[in-house]
């Protein structure tokens, strides 16, 4: 009886199939870095800070993100928590150490 199997789309099954094809994987590959970068664009457009300050942290890759001076400080109030961090005994203690370099960012 047809009535209890489940509809499938031949259609949606090709297209399972032609992901799995390598020579289509560049095509999805750049797919998904123009969504990303649609994406992107759309937040900055979005967002209400059109230039960085000093104090800010950005979140991304690359040299620019990395020599940020925001993110310097950022990995700065990190590295000078890292030992008493690690040698915290419990997740309370974990999350006030991050709380605190929280605490740092959010009032410069």
């Amino acid at each position: 009886d047809d009535s209890t199997k489940p509809s499938g789309d031949s259609s949606a099954k090709t297209s399972d199939k032609q992901n799995l094809d390598p020579s289509s994987s560049s095509t999805s590959k750049q797919q998904s870095s123009d969504a990303h970068h649609k994406s992107k664009q759309r937040f900055l457009e979005d967002s209400k800070i059109s230039v960085p300050g000093q104090a800010d942290v950005l979140l991304g890759r690359g040299k620019g993100y990395y020599q940020h001076i925001g993110n310097i400080r950022f990995r700065y109030w990190i590295e000078s928590r890292r030992q008493q961090y690690d040698a915290a005994t419990t997740p309370l203690e974990k999350r006030r150490i991050g709380g605190e370099v929280i605490q740092l960012v959010q009032s410069r």
